[in-house]
């Protein structure tokens, strides 16, 4: 945004002029190209993603887009040492930050320079690891020259490689780290062909909302459904907010008495609903997704070859209401049989067990209590029956 702003000033200005002026992601989408996207993924997804940007806008860029306008202004120069490496002057140059105080045209952040800015960046970036660790976490970059290569998820004939992540030097360069615009041999492209690379094994969807195209025939294309019914509630989301918003603007009227025909309207919507909850019910209970991934090409061996799950859910889905309440009533009756058994089980085990500590007691007890002929005998001889008795409380 900066660099934009600065224009012929800006030492970007030949990579900033060869990049696109527009992007075609959905992000930039009219209203009625938006409206295309309904009932998929991307249609919500979209949504939210404006939303947060236009939060973040606000928040965060235009309040840090002025703090660093200011800097510009009033930082002084800070040319380097005469005796600094050539390539660490040229970095220090390739932003020009510092060189000389300037004054950036302008005023706040627009929201256009932001979706552009945006979707300049999520286009282009690619993961670059930090550290020669695999398992350290990676962050986007943008690699210029690089990033100007397409996409193809089927024949890419180059790779983006990272090299020199060790510090060591390599025998073909130095150690420090590297980015590189690798050819196989098998992959070597012809003279004058493009240069294709792989962004990743993505979906049509996922290539739409980032990079603003689909791949023909794409080997790693998916379809996902959502259930029938979130279609349904975001049209009628749609529409309540809609009606809400035509009766702000007028002045509020008695409701009439609901005539028959909206009754029955009604009474059908709270029906559909508990349908719906009922599906919902139905798939927790068997431990079933909310949505539904399915191969882009219809499979060979049709339904046989998709998973128990995805089969599950969508039978889920198909139930009549009849067959609905059926399968329902099965999986609760058999959830609350197999509770109401166990406890009765439990119940039963617990009484037998109270019974014969009720016998094993009055056994315990007549064989402590002294008799006439235990008194008449010396002590001696009645311990052995005291211990009996001790060691039958204490058993039990």
């Amino acid at each position: 945004i900066v660099d934009r702003r600065r224009g012929d000033a800006s030492p970007l200005k030949p990579y900033l002029d060869a990049m696109p002026a527009t992007f075609h992601t959905p992000l930039f989408y009219t209203p009625a190209e938006l409206e295309g996207l309904q009932g998929t993924n991307l249609h919500a997804a979209v949504t939210r993603q404006r939303q947060q940007l236009g939060v973040v806008l606000e928040r965060e860029v235009q309040p840090a887009a002025k703090t660093l306008f200011a800097a510009l202004r009033h930082a002084p120069p800070m040319p380097l040492e005469d005796d600094a490496p050539a390539h660490k002057k040229g970095r220090r140059s390739w932003f020009g930050f510092g060189q000389r105080s300037e004054r950036v045209k302008g005023g706040p952040v627009t929201m256009e320079e932001f979706q552009w800015a945006y979707a300049a960046f999520w286009s282009r970036a690619m993961p670059l690891p930090i550290g020669p660790d695999p398992l350290a976490p990676m962050v986007e970059c943008i690699f210029p020259g690089i990033d100007f290569a397409n996409h193809s998820g089927s024949r890419p004939n180059a790779r983006v490689s990272v090299a020199g992540l060790s510090g060591v030097a390599a025998k073909d360069g130095p150690g420090e780290p590297r980015v590189e615009l690798v050819c196989e041999a098998q992959w070597m492209p012809a003279p004058g062909a493009e240069v294709l690379i792989s962004y990743g094994e993505k979906a049509n969807e996922e290539l739409l909302f980032i990079y603003g195209f689909v791949e023909r025939n794409n080997p790693h294309d998916v379809l996902v459904l959502h259930p029938p019914w979130v279609q349904k509630a975001a049209a009628a989301a749609a529409a309540a907010a809609a009606a809400t918003a035509t009766t702000s603007s007028k002045k509020r009227k008695i409701n009439p008495p609901a005539s028959q025909t909206e009754r029955a309207e009604r009474v059908a919507a709270e029906l559909e609903e508990e349908v719906r909850r009922s599906r919902v019910t139905l798939c927790r209970i068997r431990g079933l997704p909310n949505q539904v991934v399915l191969p882009a090409a219809p499979p060979a061996r049709q339904l046989a070859a998709l998973s128990r799950e995805v089969v599950g859910t969508l039978e889920v889905w198909g139930f009549t209401p009849q067959a609905l309440e059926a399968e329902l009533f099965a999986e609760l009756g058999g959830t609350l049989g197999s509770a109401a058994e166990k406890e009765a089980e439990a119940a039963a085990m617990a009484a037998e067990a109270s019974s014969r500590a009720s016998a094993a007691a009055s056994r315990a007890s007549e064989t402590d209590r002294p008799s006439s002929i235990a008194r008449a005998s010396t002590s001696g001889s009645a311990a052995p029956s005291t211990r009996r008795g001790s060691a039958s409380t204490a058993a039990l």
